[in-house]
């Protein structure tokens, strides 16, 4: 079989019917445009179709627990802000606490750059992760692979003592029976 062939690629063409999607098997050499030249085989198998129940109630449970409280939070700030300016504070008091503000802001930016580094990384961490598998798999067959060569190299390497050994063994057994 030539190798051209042998590795299949399955690639999902979306139609513009409600049939919905189809597999097609395809090459795993396909000539593109742009700088890719060539998709290599995926060694990854190929998950099924998210549940569209589950689907919709993650949806909900991220409305209910993230998204709601976060607005609910960021309203609470406003109306609160809001409500701090458009009283009748006396004016030391209104400015000394918008000069705090101020103050304040600028660390609050500094301290968020390594806060934003630390998520960059994290995110760096997450692909570097997700490319590592194959990687590792190749690197422990070459391993064992070096490994077996090792032991096959020992193994001949003893075994004329081995057979030299055997061979004492079973002169000094007669030996020993006849006596």
């Amino acid at each position: 079989m030539n190798i051209f062939w042998q590795y299949t690629l399955f690639v999902e063409i979306k139609e513009s019917t409600w049939a919905g999607s189809r597999l097609e098997k395809i090459p795993n050499r396909v000539k593109m445009e742009g700088a890719m030249s060539e998709i290599l085989p995926s060694k990854r198998p190929a998950l099924p179709p998210p549940n569209p129940v589950t689907q919709r109630a993650h949806r909900r449970q991220i409305l209910r627990q993230v998204t709601l409280p976060l607005l609910f939070v960021v309203a609470l700030a406003v109306t609160g802000i809001w409500i701090a300016t458009t009283q009748q504070i006396g004016g030391v008091a209104r400015w000394a606490e918008i000069s705090a503000i101020f103050v304040i802001l600028p660390l609050l930016i500094v301290t968020l750059i390594p806060l934003v580094l630390a998520v960059v990384v994290i995110y760096g961490i997450q692909q570097v992760l997700k490319s590592l598998p194959p990687y590792t798999r190749k690197t422990q067959l070459a391993i064992e692979r070096i490994q077996r060569q090792i032991k096959s190299g020992a193994d001949i390497s003893i075994k004329p003592i081995l057979q030299i050994q055997g061979f004492l063994a079973v002169i000094t057994s007669l030996i020993g029976k006849r006596n």
